[in-house]
């Protein structure tokens, strides 16, 4: 009877050290999860916390899932595209999921759906450890069938932004104004982007005056304006997973140019190796523009010209987003016009108010 008691009292007292044992070592051999986000702000501490069944790490080569958060704008909100990309025991295992947000969403709503998301994408991943066996699924029915989304909109996103700095001294005062309204329209089909800008610098200089003796006699005041008008407009039509075509139309003005105006039409051709289903987490491109410039001067260039024509220079760029190291990449290569074709713009004078510092 005695030897039963103590038997009892060993059992009772090493049970619960064997659950905590169990339970350590269940979370130790949790998956390893990297959380990547180069373009936009994720709530690491909020994810950390209430994401519990797998480990973070703050280091990519310490870890087993590589979660690549990307954004790109839609009609109505922003799009999350949350790739998971297995390494160690789980390499070649790849899924992506999106979360899309509304524009009337809070900073808690959005962090909140892309945690969800987060959630089930490294449910996979866990579903192979000693973890599952602790994990629960649950699911909520909806209340009736969920209504059409419908953008009243049409995709168009629509943005103004107003910047201004201030700074000065007594012998320096400097001011800086912009503005910019853009409208946007991104589909599957359609690249469609317009944007007008200004810009407007003032300094404010001055300085002292000496007589031949060395003594001050006074002060040279002198202001400094600058100003700058941008438009801008971009048309692509896709005519399939890898083929666009398109044009770009520039127009801007500068004082700090001698510019009134420079203008430029450039058809292009584009091809994503890519298709762009994918394009948020990797993308090859080859573009191929070419078209004329026209520039009217505000004065007398030092080549005595006031307006200039050219054939702008063609363009090859190759942009390279390679998800599964977490950075971009870019290469670009410019090829020249001969010269005969060209007639360089480059002879703008620039017109110093101030005398250089």
């Amino acid at each position: 009877m005695r030897v039963g008691v103590m038997a009892a009292a060993c059992a009772f007292a090493v049970s619960p050290l064997d659950a905590q044992d169990s339970t350590r070592t269940a979370q130790d051999s949790a998956v390893r999860v990297f959380l990547d986000c180069p373009d936009t702000f994720c709530d690491f501490d909020y994810y950390r916390t209430e994401i519990t069944f797998v480990n973070w790490v703050r280091d990519r080569q310490f870890a087993q899932v590589h979660v690549l958060v990307t954004t790109q704008r839609t009609g109505g909100g922003q799009e999350y595209t949350l790739a998971f990309i297995g390494l160690e025991r789980f390499a070649r295992t790849v899924d992506t999921l999106r979360w899309t947000s509304r524009t009337t969403d809070t900073e808690d709503d959005i962090r909140r759906g892309v945690g969800q998301t987060i959630r089930l994408g490294l449910v996979r991943f866990a579903a192979k450890t000693p973890v599952a066996r602790n994990l629960a699924i649950s699911y909520t029915a909806p209340a009736g069938a969920a209504a059409q989304v419908r953008d009243p909109w049409n995709y168009w996103v629509f943005s103004a932004g107003l910047t201004g700095n201030f700074q000065g001294e007594k012998s320096l005062k400097f001011q800086y104004w912009s503005g910019r309204l853009s409208a946007d329209r991104l589909t599957e089909k359609w690249k469609i982007r317009f944007s007008v800008s200004q810009s407007y610098n003032q300094g404010d200089y001055t300085y002292p005056l000496y007589d031949s003796t060395g003594a001050q006699i006074g002060e040279q005041k002198v202001r400094n304006i600058r100003r700058g008008n941008n438009a801008n407009s971009l048309i692509v039509r896709s005519v399939g997973a890898h083929w666009s075509f398109g044009g770009r139309l520039l127009a801007s003005s500068s004082t700090f140019l001698n510019q009134d105006l420079a203008a430029r039409i450039a058809p292009a051709i584009e091809y994503d190796v890519v298709p762009y289903s994918q394009s948020t987490r990797r993308l090859l491109t080859f573009r191929y523009e070419i078209g004329p410039a026209v520039y009217r001067y505000g004065d007398t260039t030092i080549f005595n010209r006031l307006r200039g024509n050219t054939v702008h220079p063609v363009t090859q760029r190759v942009t390279v987003h390679q998800a599964t190291v977490g950075i971009c990449r870019h290469r670009a290569g410019r090829q020249q016009l001969p010269a005969r074709l060209s007639q360089e713009s480059s002879d703008v004078l620039r017109q110093r108010t101030v005398p250089d510092l």
